[in-house]
């Protein structure tokens, strides 16, 4: 579980998010780009460092410091949902990928999935 969530947080914005939706959106600014491109690339490479803490160096406390991992660069989602009418945000674009049966917004689904997936695992792991 907690292998299948890190997988997600960490190729999951490289697989969604590096297309004409955001990354390569003729609307979107160079520095908005930098900022997306940084932040996916950030996600991958914690991913990485908590995939080898799981597979690699083993033992309880690493499983639970990928899992603490995991948690930590998934809050910050909840972060920008907190505080989007701040700095204007949305959590699609209107030329990007719909909400699901219009309502839905697939972001929200896939960060919870992923939490869950997290927290399942680390009740798994006494």
């Amino acid at each position: 579980m907690i292998t299948m969530a890190t997988i997600a947080y960490g190729v999951g914005p490289f697989i969604t998010d590096m297309n004409k939706t955001h990354l390569l959106h003729p609307g979107w600014t160079g520095h908005a780009r930098f900022h997306l491109f940084w932040a996916a690339s950030s996600q991958l490479a914690v991913a990485s460092v908590a995939l080898w803490l799981l597979w690699g160096a083993g033992g309880l406390q690493q499983c639970q410091l990928a899992v603490y991992l995991g948690l930590a660069m998934n809050s910050g989602f909840f972060a920008a949902l907190l505080f989007k009418k701040y700095y204007r945000g949305a959590l699609h674009d209107p030329q990007g990928i719909r909400p699901i049966l219009g309502k839905i917004d697939g972001n929200i689904l896939a960060v919870i999935a992923i939490v869950a997936l997290l927290l399942a695992g680390w009740g798994c792991l006494d």
